[in-house]
């Protein structure tokens, strides 16, 4: 079982039918799934730059989960983001 909180709303959706619309319509869903598949069209001849793909996956890194939504938006996140997004690059 799994829930995700409204985003307008903050409010928890603990319907299964809203949770499997809310996944399946989020495009980042999609993009992630296909980037795990990179080292497959990479081995079956595909240009390397395919692997770029897997940088979509940075975003979980990021975003702090749907616990944590009263945090989201404070300054201290706001300015951790950068940070850990240099700190990544970097190494």
């Amino acid at each position: 079982n799994m829930s995700y909180m409204h985003r307008r709303k903050n409010y928890e959706v603990l319907d299964r039918k809203r949770i499997v619309k809310h996944i399946m319509s989020n495009p980042f869903f999609w993009v992630s799934a296909f980037s795990t598949t990179c080292p497959i069209w990479t081995g079956l001849g595909a240009n390397t730059l395919v692997n770029n793909i897997k940088l979509v996956r940075v975003r979980h890194v990021l975003e702090l989960p749907d616990s944590l939504w009263f945090y989201r938006d404070r300054r201290w996140a706001r300015l951790a983001r950068p940070i850990v997004l240099l700190i990544g690059a970097s190494h």
